[in-house]
């Protein structure tokens, strides 16, 4: 065998292999069912929602004036309403 068949078979097998890896990239990069991509963009927002409900308590007990337990009782009504309004 000629170098320049050598050379010709060893392309051919470098071909085949992209072809193979390409496949399996497109398999694998398949776009997320959207029901899927619903559920991740959902919970998401119900965790953003809950940070900014713990932020906001974090905030008020800075205040010299905070009242601990009527903070107590809006953050349990915060995360109440925050747990009813997701219920699926």
């Amino acid at each position: 065998m000629t170098e320049k068949e050598q050379l010709q078979k060893r392309v051919q097998e470098l071909e085949r292999e992209v072809e193979f890896y390409t496949k399996k990239y497109n398999e694998l990069a398949q776009p997320l069912e959207s029901s899927t991509m619903q559920t991740i963009i959902y919970n998401a927002a119900t965790g953003t929602q809950f940070m900014d409900i713990m932020q906001d308590y974090m905030e008020c007990q800075e205040s010299p004036t905070f009242n601990v337990q009527q903070g107590l009782s809006d953050l349990y009504e915060d995360l109440s309403n925050l747990y009813n309004d997701n219920i699926q």
